[in-house]
């Protein structure tokens, strides 16, 4: 399989498993890659979230669920829809190393949660 035709692949799989958006599907991708070839062992833990679980997840955190490791936003990029269908444009990747993680993150293009004044280094999104 060419390099090309598994990034077609892979995005094609994030669009359908984790409900995240064509555009950012791409840089998402290619985000993986970067993170597989940096032996970072990326586990996608998030993509798309309905507005009603990330309230959920909101209500957890305020009731004290600290399985919760990051106050959820009271608006996200997780849970954006594009005509009724999910259309995520950020993705939560659990790595072996933030720091370099956020660094590849900003080097493709995307935004790191590492960054966040409130920092939430699984997070990455378009910004």
């Amino acid at each position: 399989m060419t390099m090309e035709k598994w990034l077609s692949d892979v995005a094609d799989f994030l669009r359908k498993q984790w409900g995240l958006d064509n555009a950012f599907s791409s840089k998402a991708t290619l985000l993986y890659a970067y993170f597989l070839q940096y032996g970072l062992n990326p586990v996608i833990t998030s993509g798309y979230r309905s507005g009603e679980y990330q309230e959920e997840l909101r209500r957890r955190w305020e009731a004290g669920d600290r399985s919760i490791v990051v106050e959820p936003a009271k608006t996200s990029k997780h849970s954006i829809t594009k005509w009724g269908a999910p259309a995520s444009q950020a993705i939560d990747i659990s790595t072996n190393n933030h720091e370099l993680a956020a660094r590849i993150a900003q080097a493709v293009g995307l935004r790191a949660g590492y960054y966040f004044k409130k920092s939430d280094p699984v997070h990455f999104d378009l910004g």
